[in-house]
């Protein structure tokens, strides 16, 4: 028979269904699955004494939560659940890095209980008006002298939102969703006096000024106005409550008892369903005016030549100003001159894949700056979210670039590269090879560009992506598929390969829809149709990634196929 526990919490579950002076109460439908499950989990938690709820359908918001918590008290309950009619808190449920609220909020609470009393808040954003603002703040300072800086609340940005995980302090946020240890109300227990006797003690001197200031506020949950009309807000009622126990809690208790769980984003329906913020990039605008450009080409339209012809004072500065670029920044002059960016320029011609040299071979085949910056952000955002060093696999790596992008997104990322070093016949790393004098001069050009990383954080195997393929490695988290660019070759490479990623890891390639490459694009349409996830554009093509838990008829896949390939051989 199992232990109880020695402590056990009673929890006093508010629901403020708007309802208005008291009407019929409304909330949206998301709250009841949620109420379902968390309840279930209750009960089941042998840490939770007990539970009730209460409804109340009343404005202003303010009386409806200081309410909340006299009841709470009253209930005599230990932590106050709020969860407002508006939210949905199962909105990221599938998500891979969702963590329910209640599960992490109860174990914070729990887990610190002894120590003293804790807020913790579910991250959300506001209501569509052009921004969909993030509802946790942080405090900012005005200036740099020292501890009589001024300072401000301030929203998280939406990217620095995306990024947060874990739980962490925050210096207020919302209420929507958010469970309270019920002692943290008395760190900003309102003054049971009337304004007449505040009002009195402060003319007697018995009360000073910010002491008067503190006792007129009203209740634990108030709106402060940008004046005295009190027609336009100036802090919510949310905001108020959890700056003011934030800042008590370190004035009395010696810590900040206020934490965000970012990791359990919830839905705000504000008219639609606001979820956790995305990264927008560069790379996000340049995908989408390529697509706009390939799904709405009208045929009026042509492109013109704007190449500086003329001797007139335009042309001149045009052309003064492209030689300074030539000079200065090669690479981008390239681009800039309908390269691919990395040295050279693939083209069909008779059936093969031809290279135009503009360089030494050594220039080749790599991938442009912006597509390695692109492929970095992927592992760091991929670590952050598992919050792990990446383990990675590459296949097809030449002379190391996108492996020591890998490597350097995160401390402690491996990488191990799988190339034969010989270069392929269907693109310009054959050619490259040759001119290089043979496989072994690229591979030592290979080991001389990753330095000190050799054997430390990058792995190299020399051997052909099949053969490497059948031997036993331990789950990667991302594999590179980067090697043959014809469809056979990169179908290959998807199925071999696949059973090697780990069950929450991606697969990522390069030159998707990129002209000379479409057997890899071919490849990755059939096997993961149009909704491949693609980034890094640039003129040529972009990078594609899926996630290994959306395919999970791809295992089944890769052993029918090499069993068939086998049998034919």
């Amino acid at each position: 028979m199992s232990k109880k526990p020695p402590l056990r919490l009673s929890i006093f579950i508010a629901h403020p269904s708007y309802g208005g002076n008291g009407g019929i109460s409304s909330e949206h439908p998301d709250i009841r699955e949620w109420a379902v499950e968390t309840a279930l989990k209750m009960r089941a938690d042998p840490r939770v004494e007990s539970f009730c709820s209460a409804t109340i359908a009343d404005t202003p918001i303010t009386m409806v939560r200081n309410e909340f918590v006299r009841r709470a008290r009253e209930a005599g309950c230990d932590l106050l659940l709020f969860v407002d009619s508006d939210q949905s808190p199962n909105l990221h449920k599938k998500e891979r890095w969702f963590k329910p609220f209640w599960d992490e909020a109860f174990n914070f609470i729990y887990d610190r209980y002894q120590k003293g009393p804790h807020v913790v808040v579910a991250p959300y954003c506001g209501p569509p008006n052009g921004t969909e603002n993030v509802y946790v703040f942080k405090a900012v300072g005005l200036g740099n002298h020292a501890q009589e800086t001024s300072w401000k609340l301030d929203s998280y940005s939406r990217d620095e939102a995306a990024m947060m995980t874990g739980i962490q302090e925050c210096a207020a946020g919302p209420t929507g969703l958010s469970l309270w240890d019920i002692r943290a109300f008395d760190l900003i227990e309102p003054v049971p006096l009337k304004k007449e006797q505040i009002i009195d003690r402060l003319m007697t001197g018995q009360m000073t000024r910010d002491e008067t200031l503190h006792a007129l506020r009203d209740g634990y949950f108030y709106y402060e106005w940008k004046d005295q009309r009190a027609d336009h807000k100036d802090s919510t009622e949310d905001v108020t409550a959890t700056r003011d126990i934030a800042l008590a809690g370190l004035a009395k208790l010696g810590y900040n008892p206020l934490y965000c769980a970012w990791d359990s984003w919830i839905g705000h329906h504000k008219p639609w369903n606001v979820g956790k913020p995305q990264r927008y990039t560069l790379q996000n605008v340049n995908a989408s005016y390529r697509k706009a450009v390939l799904d709405n080409v009208d045929g009026r339209e042509r492109i013109v030549d704007l190449t500086p012809q003329g001797d007139d004072p335009l042309s001149k500065e045009i052309r003064a100003l492209m030689a300074a670029v030539d000079s200065q920044f090669p690479a981008t002059a390239e681009r800039l001159n309908g390269h691919k960016g990395n040295g050279s320029v693939v083209k069909q011609e008779h059936g093969k894949l031809m290279r135009e040299t503009n360089g030494p071979w050594f220039v080749h085949g790599g991938a442009p700056p912006e597509q390695l910056l692109a492929l970095q952000d992927q592992v760091r955002s991929h670590g952050h979210c598992f919050r792990r060093p990446m383990r990675i696999l590459e296949v097809g790596t030449w002379l190391g670039g996108t492996a020591i992008a890998m490597s350097d997104a995160m401390i402690g990322t491996c990488v191990h590269c799988v190339d034969t070093w010989e270069g392929s016949p269907t693109d310009c790393t054959g050619e490259c090879a040759k001119e290089a004098g043979g496989a072994d001069a690229v591979f030592e050009e290979f080991k001389k560009r990753i330095g000190q990383r050799l054997d430390k954080t990058i792995f190299p195997w020399r051997k052909p992506s099949l053969e490497a393929a059948a031997m036993e490695w331990q789950p990667f988290d991302i594999i590179f598929i980067d090697a043959e660019h014809t469809y056979e070759a990169a179908k290959s490479d998807i199925l071999a390969w696949w059973k090697h990623l780990r069950d929450d890891g991606v697969m990522v390639g390069h030159d998707y829809e990129t002209s000379g490459c479409m057997g890899v694009t071919k490849a990755v349409k059939e096997f993961f149709g149009d909704s491949v996830e693609t980034f890094g554009w640039d003129a040529q093509g972009a990078m594609w990634k899926v996630r290994k838990t959306d395919y999970p008829n791809m295992d089944a896949l890769a052993e029918e196929y090499f069993r068939d390939a086998a049998s034919v051989s």
